[in-house]
């Protein structure tokens, strides 16, 4: 047991070690935010120095930092105070930090912006995002049909599910048990068909547990999670995105050199119109459209064998998906559904998904030339 008279500076120091600034994600003490610290038979005052004035996240930081303390043997009563970094300490820490980025960037990286920086495909032949305007439409499942329909005809194929607040491609592709890791790279697990994948699922403790994060650490985490990784030599790299146009996407659009985006909706108006919203950001950050894929496009009777449609068509939105190239059209089936549930896709023998794989395949290799030399553009035998 410690009393109060063995509480001493550095024992609070490495008690605050694990509080972390919530939006650059670094340790307060690392950042060298902690400043004062006073100690009186086991009263403790201590004074931290915020990276920016009027920072959105200073309750945050108080709070950890005394819930933190309070729980510390030996601490009776505990004292937050707040400053603010001063210009010159505030230019340090920027310089610093990107330093740090800078030393971990795989070759080919480049700032593009202030704090914007552009990473190299590495030994990545083509990097595919996967979009959709809203969320509901069977994204995820379009990704793991695509990946496997690749794997199947021989390509080495990567998936990163960048939906880090809801992740499924963990469970979609059937992969279970933890990501690994090294002092400086993620190792993606590996799925059936020998598929790479990295998710939150696969990182977090449990895959129940909630990621409560604010933007900047989402959008860090996809960060890592393409450029820190080891992906090895790929054919493909297929991002699936969250649904919407916000700081993950923009993310992903301005850093990671995508090659092309697949948009996934399906036949409902609002689905369609939300769609434009999605094309929209693209056309803006300069991401080209390899084509739509449109889900639940009918259901086919299992007595007769006749489509049906199972929403109302309009020309309008006929010809919209005519002028993004419609890649294919998915059927609304229960063993599709059932297969992606169980994680096992890969048992999957309808057309749609061979279709999908050999347009989007042929769709890039007329957009886009072939810029990464160790691997031929040929499927593996």
């Amino acid at each position: 047991m410690i009393s109060a008279a063995e509480i001493t500076r550095e024992r609070i120091i490495e008690a605050l070690k694990p509080v972390r600034d919530p939006e650059i994600g670094l340790s307060i003490v690392e950042l060298n935010m902690v400043r004062d610290v006073s100690i009186q038979e086991g009263r403790v005052s201590v004074e931290i120095a915020l990276t920016v004035k009027g920072c959105p996240l200073q309750k945050t930081i108080e709070s950890d930092v005394r819930k933190i303390l309070s729980s510390t043997p030996g601490i009776r009563e505990v004292e937050v105070k707040l400053d603010v970094m001063s210009k010159e300490e505030q230019q340090k820490l920027a310089q610093e930090l990107k330093r740090r980025r800078e030393s971990t960037m795989p070759p080919g990286a480049r700032e593009v912006a202030p704090g914007i920086y552009r990473y190299g495909k590495m030994d990545i032949q083509y990097v595919v995002g996967i979009v959709s305007g809203k969320g509901g439409v069977g994204k995820s499942l379009v990704t793991g049909l695509l990946a496997t329909e690749l794997s199947k005809l021989g390509f080495s194929v990567g998936v990163l599910d960048a939906d880090i607040t809801g992740p499924s491609m963990a469970k979609v592709l059937g992969v279970d048990g933890r990501a690994g890791a090294t002092e400086n790279k993620l190792i993606p697990a590996t799925g059936k068909l020998g598929i790479k994948l990295l998710s939150m699922n696969l990182i977090l403790e449990k895959k129940t547990q909630a990621v409560i994060w604010r933007g900047p650490l989402v959008t860090r985490a996809i960060i890592q999670m393409y450029a820190q990784a080891e992906w090895g030599k790929l054919h493909f790299l297929l991002v699936d995105l969250p649904p919407g146009t916000s700081d993950a996407q923009l993310t992903v659009f301005q850093s990671i050199p995508l090659d092309g985006i697949v948009v996934v909706t399906t036949p409902q108006s609002l689905a369609h119109m939300i769609v434009e919203k999605a094309l929209d950001m693209a056309k803006v950050t300069k991401v080209p459209v390899i084509g739509a894929v449109e889900n639940m496009s009918y259901l086919v009777c299992p007595h007769c064998g006749e489509k049906i449609q199972l929403y109302p068509r309009n020309p309008g939105e006929t010809e919209m998906l005519e002028k993004l190239e419609l890649l294919a059209q998915i059927p609304f089936d229960p063993r599709l559904a059932s297969l992606a549930d169980t994680g096992r896709l890969d048992e999957y023998e309808g057309r749609a998904g061979a279709e999908l794989a050999d347009r989007v395949r042929s769709r890039l290799t007329a957009m886009v030339p072939v810029t990464v030399s160790p691997i031929a553009w040929e499927r593996e035998e």
